[in-house]
């Protein structure tokens, strides 16, 4: 029988890392070696347990990669042949005109309609995310996909939290080839999907993504309602084999950290409540 869709996944490893590492990261090396430290042990263990095999990963590196980073990476893939590389030698600023380009280049002609979904390198999904996107496939024209329930969790103290996200990073996209071609789930920014009416928000129970907080995290914020006593199985999961208990001390101080901080949001809400109401 022949097939409908194609379901490509996509990873931005090191697109512009040397233009956007600033202070107190300034190295670009010591920086793309310890993400990719991370991402052996986070994302990459994540997506080869995937339960469903039906789909393809595809991985931007610049040219300007080291090339002993490139033959570990290489040496790594090997044994994986829904792996593959793509080498570039654009920028973070251009990176949605030629991944455009890209993505139709590698779509066979002979699908009408592709699924496509990101991740980013330091993060984690769940070994049934790719099956339970392609279960919502029924031949639409546009469907965003989003799943909001996830986990937010600190590889140093292995404190976890749950976390609800309606316009995530790990947004999929079912679409029909158009005369233009495809357009892809990272043809945008995530956020843009907020306000998009076909987008499907899914309240799953099981957490579908998680989104890990580490030393060289440089705009992601941890997040959400901590969890003490029922933790995910993030072995089980997620494929995560260097999962350690907590401590109590690490997760208390995490509350009062983020108690404090949600506490100065809110406060800083209320201002501009009264400010736009009473002027």
């Amino acid at each position: 029988m022949k097939k409908e869709f194609e379901h490509l996944l996509f990873t931005r490893v090191n697109v512009g890392y040397r233009e956007k590492i600033w202070l107190p990261y300034e190295d670009p090396e010591k920086w793309l070696k310890y993400r990719l430290d991370v991402f052996f042990k986070t994302c990459f263990p994540s997506v080869i347990a995937q339960t469903n095999k039906e789909f393809k990963w595809y991985l931007y590196f610049v040219s300007q990669t080291p090339k002993m980073i490139m033959d570990m990476v290489y040496e790594k893939f090997k044994p994986f042949n829904f792996i593959n590389i793509l080498i570039k030698e654009e920028t973070v600023k251009n990176f949605y005109n030629y991944h455009k380009n890209d993505l139709n280049n590698i779509v066979d002609k002979e699908y009408e309609y592709l699924i496509t979904s990101n991740i980013d390198t330091d993060d984690m999904l769940h070994i049934n995310y790719i099956a339970t996107v392609q279960q919502f496939f029924n031949r639409q024209e546009y469907l965003p996909i989003n799943f909001n329930n996830g986990i937010f969790f600190d590889l140093k103290s292995n404190v976890m939290c749950s976390s609800e996200h309606k316009s995530n990073v790990f947004i999929s996209l079912i679409e029909k080839r158009k005369e233009l071609g495809f357009l892809g789930a990272i043809s945008r920014n995530h956020t843009d999907f907020y306000r998009i009416s076909e987008k499907l928000e899914v309240n799953n129970d099981i957490p579908m993504w998680c989104v890990t907080m580490h030393d060289f995290n440089v705009s992601t914020k941890f997040y959400g309602k901590l969890k003490f006593f029922v933790k995910c199985n993030l072995e089980l999961k997620f494929n995560y084999n260097n999962y350690n208990k907590a401590s109590l001390v690490d997760e208390i101080q995490l509350l009062f950290l983020y108690s404090y901080k949600r506490f100065k949001e809110n406060k800083s809400e209320f201002r501009r409540f009264l400010f736009r109401n009473l002027k």
